[in-house]
């Protein structure tokens, strides 16, 4: 369906394609040249006076061909951007992924150590609260950033530079 609707921008490209068939089928199938009795016309452009319609049509195939052109050019632009801005979010989301899952890992210690029934001292209790802060702290940078700057977290995943941000 997707392209149905990227076929259906052009139109006029399809139009003149169809028509390009059509007259292609009728020169064959009545053997008939339309490209002499064409020349014919354009010898005696003159006398019929359509050498002005005839300099009008490719003035027209001209406005029509740049508005092509421009046109992939938006669509080209905005897949551009598109792309971009998705891989600013996978490496937003593989950013959140690795603070919250180092966060994590802190408290998987202290919480070893109350399976273990361990009791929690006041260092681990100021390293619980330490994480927290160290958490929150790096997600508001994120939400500060003021340009986007991509980093390897791991081999396959990309996140962003949070380091030197107030």
């Amino acid at each position: 369906m997707k392209i149905f609707f990227q076929i259906v921008k052009f139109k006029y490209t399809i139009i003149s394609l169809l028509l390009w068939l059509i007259l292609y089928y009728i020169s064959f199938r009545y053997n008939y040249d339309i490209f002499e009795e064409i020349i014919l016309i354009i010898q005696n452009a003159e006398n019929y006076e359509i050498d002005e319609l005839i300099l009008y049509g490719f003035i027209m195939i001209s406005g029509i061909s740049i508005d092509l052109i421009r046109e992939l050019n938006k669509i080209k632009c905005q897949e551009k951007i598109q792309k971009q801005r998705l891989r600013t979010m996978h490496a937003t989301l593989s950013t959140v992924q690795d603070i919250v899952g180092n966060s994590f890992n802190g408290l998987q210690l202290l919480k070893i150590k109350i399976d273990m029934g361990v009791a929690l001292t006041n260092e681990d209790l100021q390293k619980f609260d330490q994480i927290i802060f160290e958490t929150t702290d790096k997600i508001a940078k994120l939400r500060n950033l003021d340009s986007v700057e991509f980093k390897n977290i791991t081999l396959n995943h990309v996140g962003l530079k949070t380091e030197n941000i107030s």
